[in-house]
């Protein structure tokens, strides 16, 4: 019965994991799913990740990491979209 449950856990944070990954990808890509100038909807992209990475490191230590992995985030976002459009 124990290996039941574990599995069951298990199930359920990687559905969790998976999830926040998927809105975690989102964050820095939704300004240039909205807008359509790449440069405005760069800065937007700096701006949103920003403030979603102040929001969820609040209850944690302050950490320089996931500010530069948003940063590299949105950079690679604007890379992307500049060579697209």
């Amino acid at each position: 019965m124990s290996s039941l449950n574990s599995f069951k856990t298990g199930d359920t944070v990687s559905v969790r994991g998976l999830l926040f990954n998927t809105v975690g990808c989102l964050v820095p890509l939704s300004p240039y799913i909205l807008t359509s100038q790449v440069h405005s909807a760069f800065l937007l992209s700096i701006e949103v990740t920003l403030v979603a990475l102040l929001f969820s490191a609040s209850s944690k230590p302050v950490s320089l990491e996931p500010r530069l992995i948003g940063a590299l985030a949105a950079g690679a976002a604007y890379l992307i979209a500049r060579w697209i459009s």
